[in-house]
């Protein structure tokens, strides 16, 4: 269809043609197809992109191309039209999408298949429009979409549900049509040929289409047009959708790997897609399998993210961002090797931009905040060192995962507190309640040694004073560390005595354990179970017999109850007194000067030689 030359109003005026159309429907169905609610007559009334007008005569002389998606046989005999009455109807062009099928190992698999249409326009201060066909201007102001397709003794026609409005807005020149969809047959009732295509999945087909084809300038159009779709129906994104949406993306990448390691625009806008994934607690939760697609693209990222940085503009830079952490953040969630780190959180430190870096390390840790989930440790601390401290809040800790990132994430607060310390202090015993009362963080052997390992020594640090000092106070600290304590009396295992050496000796804090009875303690981890091998009681021994000459290791009565676990049974004692010698020596190092204790543990396993 040829653009028509402009119009003069008094000479030409023949050449306008009034024709008449349906009223438009004022409600509009659900879309029953996609479970989504996408009102078609809403999605035509957009009016977003770049285009062109001329002036006429009449008014403004525009074009609009429409375009349509269909899951369909590429070599489909029906056709999509746009009908203003029975006389005006224009055909839309078809083709294959993404040409998948001719990569496709199933070659009778339906396709994405793409319609567009070009319409030409005229339109005045009176609110008229006028289309062009057969050489003329004919005023209307709305449409619909059919399609026909042909048959042995008739032509069927499957339409959709209401009517488009013909948009008047010379801005406007590329539209992509979301939620169209076909009723099924008048006569015949069957179904419409082909099968329509969700909203969620036609904002990958239609992106890979525009990046196929080079299309840049098209790309702002869609994801504008897009949001107001998602905006305006706040269609729900389920965990299925999700997973459908990357297995999607990852099912037809082959048709646009090429030109995204070639041009740097394309990998950009294709990030800039993923930024208009809602994601939320319901949705994440998907097949592992289907996060493929984003190992994939962060590979491509990471080796071009030096050069992409340089072509992302400060309009392009919200988008990317977004966009660049919900793949990271999808990766470290559903990565099926957790040991798999590469191309994580370490690209964000290649960005030079020291104020971008930041960004988009805060957008991350929102993100897993807003996810209700956990940053792996060492994720945690890497994401810190990355982030501008001033933007570091209290409710940025809660994605941590052990006291030790708590802790560093804590220092880096206080550090650059800029308001009332006291204040400050009094958030901090609050979080620190809540989150004990509800187990938020492990409370294991190597947690408490961690946590009273940190609290021991003295240092001039502000910070660390004032969370040690916060710590040492804490009820719910000294509740929650002497309850586990005192369930696990007796079934510490030998591989847990250094834990337990460090807990009880090494860094042990009064304030927070001053109701363990640490004598006491020690002998119920000697308490006899068949399991008990003699390497578990010459490892008790040498962990809290060999440690310390303090007065409350009351060596006396620990040696006696130590040696009546194996005495009785003479391959273990034989075992033991092989190695008798080497824990002699470890015995008299602990206090060399002590003759009296020395003398007592010799004379002691000796005696027991000869009690049998």
């Amino acid at each position: 269809m040829s653009t028509p030359s402009p119009i003069e109003p008094d000479n030409h005026m023949e050449n306008f043609e009034v024709i008449s159309s349906d009223e438009a429907e004022a409600e509009l169905r659900c879309d029953y197809e996609t479970g989504n609610e996408v009102q078609d007559a809403g999605v035509s009334r957009i009016s977003i992109a770049t285009g062109s007008a001329i002036s006429s005569g009449f008014g403004m002389q525009c074009s609009i191309t429409l375009y349509i998606l269909r899951q369909a046989d590429p070599n489909h005999k029906w056709q999509i039209q746009a009908v203003f009455d029975k006389k005006i109807k224009f055909d839309f062009n078809s083709a294959e999408a993404l040409n998948y099928h001719e990569v496709s190992v199933n070659k009778n698999e339906t396709v994405p298949m793409l319609y567009q249409l070009k319409l030409s326009y005229v339109y005045n201060d009176k609110g008229q429009v006028g289309i062009y066909h057969d050489g003329k201007y004919c005023i209307t102001s709305s449409y619909k979409f059919r399609i026909s397709e042909p048959g042995r003794t008739h032509t069927s026609h499957y339409d959709v549900n209401s009517l488009h409005d013909i948009m008047i807005n010379p801005s406007v020149s590329n539209q992509f049509l979301f939620g169209v969809h076909f009723k099924g047959g008048i006569i015949s009732l069957k179904a419409a040929p082909g099968s329509s295509i969700s909203l969620w999945d036609s904002l990958p087909i239609f992106t890979y289409y525009l990046l196929r084809t080079q299309s840049y300038d098209k790309c702002d159009a869609l994801f504008d047009q897009f949001k107001i779709i998602e905006e305006s129906s706040r269609p729900v994104m389920s965990s299925n959708c999700l997973e459908r949406f990357l297995s999607m993306c990852l099912k037809y990448l082959s048709t646009i790997e090429d030109v995204l390691n070639q041009d740097l625009n394309a990998l950009k806008v294709l990030i800039q897609m993923i930024a208009l994934i809602p994601i939320s607690k319901q949705n994440i939760m998907f097949d592992e399998n289907a996060s493929g697609f984003v190992s994939v693209i962060l590979k491509i990222i990471s080796g071009k993210i030096n050069n992409l940085m340089v072509i992302i503009n400060k309009n392009d830079w919200i988008s990317f961002h977004k966009g660049l952490t919900l793949l990271i953040c999808i990766k470290i969630l559903r990565e099926k090797d957790k040991n798999d780190t590469d191309n994580t959180i370490d690209l964000l430190s290649r960005i030079s931009e020291k104020e971008q870096q930041e960004g988009a390390a805060l957008q991350l840790l929102k993100l897993f905040k807003l996810l209700d989930r956990r940053l792996p440790g060492n994720k945690m601390m890497e994401l810190y060192k990355l982030m501008n401290p001033k933007d570091l809040s209290l409710e940025y800790l809660e994605p941590t995962v052990s006291w030790e990132t708590y802790i560093y994430g804590l220092t880096h607060i206080v550090d650059n507190c800029e308001y009332c310390m006291n204040d400050l202090e009094d958030l901090i015993k609050d979080q620190l309640c809540r989150f004990l009362k509800v187990n938020y963080f492990p409370m294991l052997l190597p947690d408490v040694a961690w946590i009273l390992t940190y609290l021991k020594p003295q240092t001039n640090n502000k910070s660390t004073q004032i969370i040690q000092r916060i710590f040492q106070k804490s009820d719910s600290l000294q509740i929650s560390i002497e309850q586990y304590l005192d369930s696990r009396s007796y079934s510490i295992t030998s591989n847990e005595f250094p834990l337990v050496r460090d807990i009880l000796i090494r860094s042990y804090n009064s304030k927070l354990m001053h109701n363990i009875n640490r004598p006491e303690y020690l002998l119920r981890m000697l308490t006899y179970r068949k399991e008990h091998k003699i390497d578990h009681f010459i490892e008790w021994f040498k962990c809290f017999l060999c440690e310390t000459d303090e007065n409350w290791i009351k060596y006396q009565d620990l040696v006696c109850h130590w040696t009546n676990c194996f005495v009785k049974d003479q391959i273990a004692l034989f075992e033991i007194m092989k190695q008798v010698d080497s824990l002699i020596d470890l015995w008299i190092k602990v206090a060399p000067n002590n003759n009296q204790r020395s003398d007592f543990f010799v004379t002691h396993m000796v005696t027991q030689c000869y009690s049998l």
